[in-house]
C-alpha cells in the first residue's frame, strides 16, 4: 500500500515510523514561528505567536505539549 492510496493510514498500515517523522516536522514548523531573540521557555508560555488560523493555533498547542511533554 502506498502513501499515494486514498485508503493509505499510516497509524492502520503497519507505517510505524510516520508518525515521529510527522512530529518532527510539526515541532520544526512551530521552531520557525518563534519570534528571534526568544528563548523555549518564552515560546511554551506564548505558543501561539504569529499564528493567524485556528489550525495554527490548535497545532501549536499541540507542538508546545509535546515539548512540554517531552521536556
Amino acid at each position: 500500500m502506498s502513501i499515494q492510496d486514498p485508503s493509505f493510514h499510516p497509524v492502520h498500515s503497519g507505517e510505524t515510523n510516520a508518525l515521529p517523522g510527522t512530529m518532527d516536522d510539526a515541532k520544526a514548523w512551530w521552531e520557525q514561528r518563534r519570534p528571534a531573540g526568544w528563548s523555549l521557555e518564552q515560546h511554551l508560555r506564548h505558543p501561539t505567536v504569529n499564528c493567524t488560523s485556528g489550525c495554527e493555533i490548535g497545532l501549536a498547542h499541540a507542538v508546545a505539549s509535546m515539548v512540554r511533554f517531552a521536556g
